[in-house]
């Protein structure tokens, strides 16, 4: 067993997305957008999704240059979009690719930069003109921005945020006074029961970092925490590690109890919110070093994965299988060795990007820059030359 074993947040793991390959789902996006230029069918909801997609796939093959471009490009058509007619309303969607450019700062381990843009997202900050309005030259502070568009609760979406992301910030950069404080400010703070469930779990993930395991099992029976509700397994999975890791009479019984309710229908979607806590699952057995069942895991893991299409969720399952003697390396290197994604090449040791692949990027940059200044003959004829005319029939 890892001596210095430490839980992983569950509930609180930011970035929780299907990842489909990303080929497939670029062309996908690019062409809905062509779509949505030729027929003239400006579907606002339509198009915030194909835009934010579009500088997710960047994000994860490593173009973070590209991405925040696509981001900024995002919030510059929304500000221009909301200038006509009866769209004031729609500003309110320069947030999201907000909040994708503070992501990428974290996605790139810059810590400082990102505690700084999150703790702009707190509630009592929403007043108060930010960097968004400082960079993008946009008047609204994110409490006019959020009371714009009743249709969608942008406060939410930002507690849940700052909430939950910081947090994670903090915990994954080590900045564990700072946490302590965070979180006795969370838990006083008046949010919705379902973030203080997930700081709580944050809470005892930050004990098991600095090897306090018997007080977070002490906190955990203390608060009864997980014992009904949706939040049932994530509860079980922790009481099981801190059992295990305190030496815990019941903590055999434990194990077995939470493998069964892994392996069950009942408990595990076969949807993208399932993959992915049974993938954290498996980390849990992981780090107690139960690889029998671990192995079990894997493997039901990696079915699912197959039947959702998340590439990097496989490659990650058989990676593991692979460094247990399950399935051979050279099974996981030709199975993935066209992949587009980042984090896989990189691990496979090859090249991250081609110069075809930047230049398609590229393209696909300089046609959403396009749209965004709501030229769309020439963001057309750029998203034809980055797909192929095969794309538009």
């Amino acid at each position: 067993m890892n001596a210095n074993a430490f839980y992983r947040p569950i509930i609180s793991a930011p970035d929780r997305l299907i990842r489909a390959p990303l080929l497939e789902w670029k062309r996908t996006c690019s062409g809905s957008l062509a779509n949505i230029i030729r027929k003239n069918d400006m579907d606002v909801e339509k198009i915030a999704v194909d835009l934010n997609c579009l500088a997710l796939l960047e994000t994860y093959q490593g173009h973070y240059d590209f991405s925040l471009r696509l981001c900024t490009a995002q919030i510059r058509f929304w500000k221009k979009f909301a200038n006509q007619p009866g769209h004031s309303q729609d500003l309110s969607k320069v947030i999201q690719p907000w909040i994708n450019i503070i992501r990428l700062e974290r996605w790139q381990n810059k810590w400082e930069n990102a505690s700084a843009l999150y703790r702009e997202l707190k509630q009592e900050n929403h007043t108060v003109p930010g960097t968004l309005n400082q960079r993008y030259d946009i008047e609204c502070n994110l409490k006019q921005l959020c009371e714009l568009d009743q249709k969608f609760d942008y406060v939410n979406l930002l507690n849940v945020v700052y909430w939950r992301e910081y947090a994670n910030l903090l915990l994954q950069s080590n900045a564990l006074d700072e946490l302590q404080q965070f979180l006795g400010a969370g838990f006083a703070a008046n949010i919705n029961g379902s973030l203080k469930v997930s700081l709580l779990e944050i809470l005892l993930s930050y004990l098991t970092k600095i090897g306090s395991y018997e007080n977070a099992l002490s906190i955990l029976k203390k608060i009864k925490a997980g014992q009904s509700g949706e939040f049932w397994l994530h509860f079980k999975i922790l009481e099981m590690f801190l059992s295990e890791r305190t030496n815990q009479a019941n903590a055999s019984l434990l194990i077995m109890q939470t493998y069964q309710a892994a392996i069950s229908e009942k408990y595990i979607q076969r949807n993208s919110y399932g993959l992915n806590l049974l993938h954290s699952i498996s980390h849990v057995f992981k780090e107690l070093d139960i690889v029998d069942l671990e192995i079990d895991l894997l493997n039901k893991t990696a079915k699912i994965a197959e039947e959702l299409g998340d590439e990097v969720t496989l490659f990650e399952v058989m990676s593991r299988l692979a460094d247990l003697h399950e399935i051979p390396q050279k099974i996981v290197f030709d199975k993935f060795a066209h992949s587009s994604y980042a984090l896989i090449r990189g691990r496979l040791g090859l090249p991250l990007s081609s110069t075809a692949e930047l230049e398609e990027s590229r393209q696909l940059v300089l046609a959403v820059e396009a749209f965004a200044q709501l030229d769309y003959v020439s963001c057309l004829d750029l998203l034809q030359a980055e797909s192929g005319a095969e794309l538009f029939g």
